[in-house]
This record gives structure tokens, sequence and C-alpha cells, in this order.
């Protein structure tokens, strides 16, 4: 139970500690902070993909609060979710828009 907090805990803070990096000016970047034209995807698809990896990435920390972890689930959820991220950095490369600028 107290591992499966603390997993929980970890990750949260990981993925809010990311999420404050990319709406401080996407300073990963290593010409610049990223512009607001540069880091808005357009086009077929964008939407749906940014909202497959917002639902996937939900569902991952409701996983992580359970009682019980499943880890086959847990690596399946991740394996989904690393693909729709994937396929987005495929269309900003596409579009011309650094990796470090998506959000």
């Amino acid at each position: 139970m107290k591992k499966s907090l603390i997993v929980a805990v970890a990750l949260t803070l990981g993925v809010a500690s990311f999420g404050v990096a990319q709406a401080s000016g996407g300073s990963c970047c290593q010409n610049g902070p990223c512009t607001q034209q540069a880091a808005q995807l357009s086009g077929a698809g964008v939407d749906e993909l940014t909202q497959e990896v917002k639902a996937k990435e939900l569902e991952l920390r409701r996983i992580y609060t359970d009682d019980t972890i499943d880890p086959h689930q847990v690596g399946k959820v991740e394996g989904e979710l690393k693909e729709l991220k994937g396929q987005l950095r495929g269309v900003a490369q596409k579009q011309g828009v650094p990796p470090c600028c998506l959000s």
C-alpha cells in the first residue's frame, strides 16, 4: 500500500514538474523559448491525438491511485501513451516544430 502511494506521488510530481517547465516558456529549446505559434500544432488529427494523450495520462494516474497496481495494465497503458506521443512528435517534425516545444 505504501509503495503504491509513493509511486503515485512520485509520478504525479514528475508530471507536474514537466508541465511547469513547459509552461514557463519552453526553456528546453536550445534556440530560446518556444514561440506561441511554434508550440501550437495544427492539421488533421492533431486535436484527436492530443485528447487521446491526455486521456491515457489520466488513465495512468487512475491506475497508480488504485489500492493494488497491476503491472501488466501499467505497461499496456504506458506503451499506448508512448506510441501516441511518438505520433505527435512525428506531426510536429513535419510542421517544423521542435519536440521540446510540445506541450
